[in-house]
């Protein structure tokens, strides 16, 4: 299941978040998180940047950015935040649930940071 395009940071954003997030570092992906003003209905908005270093297939780096996609739309936040997350090479060896739970992780650590 891809990633809707309302759910998907335009590149005008990735370049604020890319300059100006504040960094999040988690054990098997990086990410930076910029809160936005809660005006209206906007979502949270998400960007999966993997690099060639995580795997020299394309096949396999779009894999992994498909299966992150995947469970970052399965979670409905009312955060505001615009979000660009960078795997580690180490993601690749984790099973399914095993991102799943990383994701949890990650989100349930922004929740508690909630403003």
């Amino acid at each position: 299941m891809a990633l809707p395009g309302i759910l998907r940071l335009p590149r005008r954003q990735f370049l604020l978040v890319k300059f100006s997030g504040n960094p999040v570092r988690q054990k098997h992906f990086s990410a930076l998180v910029k809160r936005r003003s809660p005006s209206g209905f906007k979502p949270n908005r998400y960007s999966v940047v993997v690099s060639s270093k995580v795997h020299r297939l394309a096949v396999k780096r779009n894999q992994l950015r498909r299966l992150i996609y995947q469970e970052l739309s399965q979670r409905t936040l009312s955060l505001f935040l615009d979000m660009i997350i960078y795997p580690q090479k180490s993601m690749l060896n984790l099973t399914h649930a095993e991102i799943s739970h990383e994701i949890d992780t990650f989100v349930s650590a922004l929740v508690a940071q909630k403003p």
